[in-house]
């Protein structure tokens, strides 16, 4: 069985963010979402597509993703609405694909083309109530390497910031701390 997601009906149906929420932390919740799905999934994931709407997107995000298996789409140019209902048309196999949101366009367009649908709530229900998975470890970002080029524009940035007299100044108070650590 396939599943086809909107994501923020489900990212606001388990409380992990609200409408008013800051652009920053969409994007934690949206991890803690995709983290949450990996463990309600374990190794179904990759039957899963998540749709996002793209403006809580960082600058330069990518329209599609792979997380671990997990499909993320965030849609550029559209809402995440009419990206699922695509998906819902073009599916080759309807009855095989059950849809994820609590938006009556979306559940109605799903249940005519014979697909099965739940709301956010209902698949919040069903996912709790099967053993959870250990989510899959995120990937570490690759630290970049630093080049001799690197540091030397950083050391002619920085290099003479103990000489300036605001952060002398700044830096008073902990003189005292700097000589007992040595």
């Amino acid at each position: 069985m396939k599943y086809v997601i909107d994501g923020y009906n489900l990212l606001f149906e388990l409380g992990l963010a609200s409408k008013r929420s800051e652009p920053k932390a969409f994007e934690l919740a949206r991890e803690k979402l995709l983290d949450w799905l990996h463990a309600a999934r374990g190794k179904d994931v990759t039957d899963v597509t998540v749709v996002f709407d793209a403006q809580h997107v960082a600058p330069g995000g990518r329209a599609v993703l792979d997380d671990r298996g997990l499909h993320v789409c965030f849609t550029i140019g559209m809402l995440a609405d009419d990206r699922i209902l695509e998906l819902i048309r073009d599916e080759a196999n309807p009855r095989k694909l059950t849809v994820v949101s609590s938006d009556h366009r979306i559940q109605t367009a799903a249940k005519r083309r014979g697909c099965k649908v739940w709301d956010a709530a209902e698949y919040v229900d069903w996912a709790m109530a099967r053993p959870q998975a250990p989510a899959a470890p995120r990937p570490k970002p690759a630290k970049p390497d630093s080049t001799p080029s690197d540091n030397e524009r950083w050391l002619r940035e920085f290099g003479d910031i103990d000489a300036d007299a605001d952060v002398r100044e700044f830096n008073k108070p902990f003189e005292d701390f700097e000589d007992e650590q040595r």
